[in-house]
């Protein structure tokens, strides 16, 4: 004898994948060139083979290009292999520089994840950016780890913590010491996004159309406008 179905249960499951589809969306590459929450990198990565396209605009008050001489606009792409592995390439050109012949920064980035998410664990990477270039060119250098875990509470969130250091020569250093940030998802294609850089605190929202375009827009000590977009 075949069992009714229970409508109780099949709303369970469709609450149970709903909570799913809020909480396994992963962050995108977008300013930093590859996976980021604002501008922090996380522990997230997209699906084996994904190539996310990136770029935005960062204000010169907070841009480490140029000691902040110019607005930054920074556009770049990323590839996930392995499927433990993303590596990046981003290329961050001056808006508002006199010598109109500098052709600008170009930054390569690695990612490994050395622990994938788990019931009771965090994702964990370690992550290297700008490791390529001469010392006296080199911007955006970063030597990190960072953990992110995927939290059902009264919403969707998903909380990052890392910790990077500046023990490798370079013009200048991002994510020196403690930085993280949380994703709040609102709704299925909209989060808030709360970080700190390990200077500043930044704040925004992201929204995701068509299922692939990404939007970004935030402010940067809560004060200056930065903006991003990905594919």
């Amino acid at each position: 004898m075949r069992r009714a179905r229970d409508p109780h249960r099949d709303r369970e499951h469709s609450l149970g994948f709903g909570v799913f589809l809020f909480c396994v969306r992963p962050a995108s590459a977008q300013l930093t060139g590859t996976t980021s929450l604002i501008t922090i990198p996380v522990a997230d990565m997209p699906a084996d083979g994904a190539v996310p396209l990136g770029g935005g605009f960062v204000h010169k008050k907070y841009s480490d290009y140029l000691s902040g001489r110019v607005h930054d606009t920074p556009s770049g792409l990323s590839m996930v292999f392995l499927p433990f592995l993303e590596v990046g390439f981003r290329f961050s050109r001056p808006v508002d520089l006199d010598d109109r012949s500098r052709l600008g920064d170009r930054m390569v980035s690695a990612r490994l994840r050395l622990l994938s998410e788990r019931r009771r664990r965090p994702a964990v990477v370690v992550g290297l950016h700008d490791f390529l270039t001469v010392q006296e060119r080199n911007y955006f250098n970063a030597l990190y780890a960072v953990a992110s875990k995927h939290v059902v509470a009264f919403v969707p969130l998903v909380l990052h913590l890392g910790y990077g250091t500046d023990r490798m020569n370079a013009l200048a250093h991002q994510f020196a010491g403690v930085f993280g940030g949380v994703s709040v998802s609102v709704h299925p294609f909209a989060e808030i996004l709360v970080e700190y850089d390990g200077n500043r605190v930044n704040a925004g929202g992201r929204v995701t159309l068509f299922k692939t375009v990404q939007l970004l827009v935030a402010l940067q000590q809560m004060d200056t406008l930065l903006a991003g977009a990905s594919v």
